[in-house]
This record gives structure tokens, sequence and C-alpha cells, in this order.
């Protein structure tokens, strides 16, 4: 499987490789692009429920990701993160809401202005 093989709307998990640091309550299981072990947290299980979903590695999803919508993490997993780094969940939340809403704008932004200049 390829990056470039997902459709839209299935849901791509990015996990971080059994090297890294990982929250509590996880599982291991593999990336479907280079079945490297990854964590795969307890908390993603509700954003994956009746979802096509894949897990990939964070090495294998960092190049294809800078042109793509991400969506905010479930408030599950932002407990488990922001418990992780030792802030406040709605500190957690509040950061990542801001570099997700300034993010997704620009790549909005981008996709837009990439039409516009097709046509």
């Amino acid at each position: 499987m390829k990056f470039e093989d997902f459709k839209d709307d299935d849901c791509v998990v990015i996990c971080n490789l059994t090297s890294m640091p990982h929250v509590k309550d996880v599982t291991v299981q593999q990336c479907c692009l280079c079945g490297r072990d990854v964590w795969f947290a307890e908390s993603s299980k509700p954003r994956v429920e009746g979802r096509n979903f894949y897990i990939v590695c964070s090495p294998c999803a960092a190049p294809h990701v800078k042109n793509e919508v991400i969506e905010m993490p479930t408030d599950e997993q932002l407990r488990d993160s922001a418990k992780s780094l030792g802030i406040p969940f709605e500190v957690a939340k509040a950061r990542m809401q801001k570099i997700l809403d300034a993010r997704n704008k620009k790549v909005k932004f981008n996709k837009k202005a990439a039409k516009f200049e097709e046509n």
C-alpha cells in the first residue's frame, strides 16, 4: 500500500514508533505502509469506530501530510497527551486548536490556489 492509495474519507491515524515515548493504555500495531511497530493508543479507538482507518507511523506520514487537513484530536486523545506532557487538558486543547486552525487554513488556501492556477 502507498499513501496515495488512501481515499479522502479514510481515517489515517498517525502513531509514534515503539522506540518513542508513549501514553498509557497502548497496544503495539504495525504501520500499514512499512510494517514497523507503532504505539496505538486506546484513546484513538473512538476516532476510528465505524470508519475505514489505517495506522501509519510518523516517519511514513511526515512527507505526505503537509498538504492534508488534519482533524482535531478527540478529547480523550488530548487528555492522554496532556497527562503525558504534564500540562492541563485545557491548555493542551487550546494549543492544538490554535496550531491546527492556522495549519489547516493554510492547507485549504493552498489547495484553492492550486485549483485556481489550473483553470
